[in-house]
């Protein structure tokens, strides 16, 4: 877990993959505990899945906490990802929009034209052999959103079992990395936090 960013009102830290945001029944050590010690009132303001590492942004004190979540309830924060998928997509830079709901039996998104709009724009960062590597702006923020859409053109996440990708065995984590969170601090100014492709498996 290493600091990228820190001022009066909102902490930005990478997570590790396979570390869960929030204490659950599992009883591993969390990034909000592991921060807790030093930072009293930690808020979230958005969350990753355990098997998704990268930048996570926390809010210092409630007050912050209100305040980030309002720019978010209003999509005035913006959310990036790295995305290494399978196989080539069909344009070099493209918007999806699809409906989303969530099975909470199969615990995942699903396509549903009854569901909530899903909206993410993507552009073509790298191709390999056989898989390419995406930017991802996320518009809206549902659950397994990028996931979800991006398997239902052709294109699953590398080892996202969940949504059709191929296992690769030994290797826990899939191919999504929180990289980019641009905001607006208390003052009104902006503040844009990004980190690179990470060298860690499977974009290393």
């Amino acid at each position: 877990m290493k600091i990228v960013y820190e001022d009066k009102d909102v902490l930005a830290v990478i997570k590790p993959v396979g570390m869960p945001i929030q204490d659950d029944l599992s009883g591993d050590t969390s990034l909000l505990g592991s921060l807790s010690e030093k930072y009293k009132e930690l808020g979230l303001v958005h969350r990753l899945d355990r098997q998704v590492g990268g930048l996570v942004v926390f809010a210092k004190h409630k007050a912050a906490t209100a305040y980030m979540n309002k720019q978010i309830a209003t999509r005035k924060v913006e959310k990036y990802y790295y995305a290494l998928v399978e196989g080539k997509v069909d344009h070099k830079q493209d918007i999806l929009e699809h409906r989303l709901i969530k099975n909470a039996k199969l615990k995942k998104a699903v396509l549903d034209d009854s569901g909530k709009l899903a909206k993410l724009a993507y552009e073509v960062i790298a191709e390999f052999e056989d898989t390419t590597l995406l930017r991802v702006k996320l518009f809206t923020g549902r659950f397994h959103q990028i996931r979800a859409q991006l398997s239902s053109v052709g294109n699953p996440i590398v080892n996202d079992k969940k949504y059709g990708g191929k296992i690769v065995r030994g290797k826990r984590g899939i191919g999504l990395y929180s990289c980019a969170f641009n905001f607006k601090t208390s003052k009104g100014e902006v503040r844009n936090i990004a980190i690179n492709v990470p060298d860690i498996w499977p974009f290393a």
